[in-house]
This record gives C-alpha cells, structure tokens and sequence, in this order.
C-alpha cells in the first residue's frame, strides 16, 4: 500500500495525498493488511512518517522523495504502478523514472532562484514587472519568454499560482493533464510549473524492479537493491549494522 504524504495541503485528482497527521497516519498503516509505503515530501513529513514507522504494528516504510511538486506527483504515480511485494525497489524505480522526467517553470522573477543561478542581468529584470523567465530545471537553463512551455503529446502535470502568468496560458495547456492545487510554489508573483510524464513510463519501472542487483534482504526477505527500507540494513553492507537508511530522490538544481 502506497500513502503520499503532503507538508503543503497541495492535492491532485488522481492520488489521495494525506497530510502528515501523526495519528490519522498510524491508524491508516495499522489497518492495512499490507506493507505501507509512506512516500514523503519534505523532512518534516519525513519526521511523523518515522514516528509513524516506529508506532504502527504492521510493517512500514518511509521514502523522502524531495523537488517540485509536479515532479514529485509524477515519481508517486510510477510508484503506484508497483505492487505491494515491489514496494522495496521503489528508491530504484524513482531514480530511473526521474531521470525520464522534465520539469520547466515560466516564472515572473527570478531574484529568489537558487538553481539553475540566474545572471545578473536577469536578476535586474525581475524588478521590471513583464519580465518572465523559462527555467528548465534538468537542462540548467534560464531564458526570458513571453509563453509558457512547449509540450508534445503525452501526459504532463501542472501546477500554478493563482495569478496568470502569461496572457493565454489557459489556452496554451494540454487539454488533457493532471493539474495540482494548493502547492506553495515558488518564490514569485506569478509562476507555472509543468513535469512530463516519460511516455514509456511502463517500460522504465518495469526495467528498474528487473535491475540485476535487485535480491531479497537477508534481514526481512523483502525485494531491495541497494538498501531495504523497511529493517533498514544497508545493501552494501548487509552482514554489518542495522543503520535506517533513508533514500532522497528528485531532480537536480530544483528548488520549489
């Protein structure tokens, strides 16, 4: 059983995304008749789903998945592909879908921008107020742009402030996405993010469970690669102690 777990309130319309309520969780995992994943967004999430791992009866697991929203949203929707006895492989499964996904955000400044690091012309044009700015997050890059991203067919998920960022973004969408509400964003007036989905998404989970290094832990006998996450022993020292290992995934240079 997979639960994604939300700091920010954001909620999309193809998962359930519970908040990270201590006892709410507990009582989730404690009714299950199966292995809990507890999939989580930030540390803090990440501190009530130990707690959670340390309270509940049956077993547990917890996986910081960290970067922008749309991203994450994409990297649980793969994991919900899994089933439950793969559960354990899904720091692999994140790790290959991740590298298959593109992020982008049309931002109305970029004076707050960590990653990729604007030039410092464009730190000046953020004060001017029609200035906006494409930042591809996995290709590093910052351009001005009067539009919002380009993108082809395939499944794609958006997220955006409540303000429009460009004239016609509506229109410009995909009709067909998932779109998420209620995530903090970013650190501007106006913004839109958008992930794609990798449209062979299928293939790519399925060669990550079928990783030659994938083998039951010698602890629980759960399926894992490099570490399991439920005993957390680690894989590459799985004779030696029984340190919790906690697996962080998302893309680089992101910051949301």
């Amino acid at each position: 059983m997979l639960i994604p777990v939300r700091s920010d309130g954001a909620q999309a319309p193809t998962q359930t995304w519970r908040p990270a309520t201590l006892s709410t969780l507990v009582e989730h995992v404690d009714d299950a008749a199966e292995d809990v994943l507890l999939v989580c967004d930030a540390p803090a999430a990440l501190g009530v789903a130990r707690a959670v791992r340390a309270l509940a009866r049956g077993g547990c697991a917890a996986l910081l998945v960290t970067g922008p929203v749309t991203r994450w949203a994409v990297l649980v929707e793969a994991l919900s592909t899994l089933p439950v006895d793969h559960l354990g492989l899904a720091p692999a499964v994140c790790a290959a879908v991740d590298a298959r996904t593109r992020t982008r955000v049309v931002l109305s400044g970029v004076g707050a921008l960590a990653a990729p690091n604007p030039s410092l012309g464009q730190h000046v044009r953020s004060w001017w107020p029609p200035s906006r700015f494409l930042v591809d997050l996995d290709g590093g890059v910052v351009a001005p742009t009067r539009q919002v991203p380009v993108v082809g067919p395939g499944d794609v998920v958006v997220a955006r402030g409540a303000r429009e960022v460009v004239p016609g973004a509506e229109h410009a969408l995909p009709p067909v996405r998932t779109e998420i509400t209620g995530a903090r964003g970013w650190r501007a007036r106006r913004w839109l993010e958008v992930s794609t989905v990798p449209p062979d998404r299928d293939a790519v989970v399925a060669g990550a469970v079928a990783d030659p290094d994938v083998a039951p832990c010698p602890e629980c006998g759960r399926l894992a690669d490099r570490a399991c996450l439920f005993c957390g022993l680690p894989g590459a020292d799985r004779d030696g102690a029984r340190d919790h290992v906690l697996s962080s995934v998302g893309p680089r240079g992101a910051r949301s």
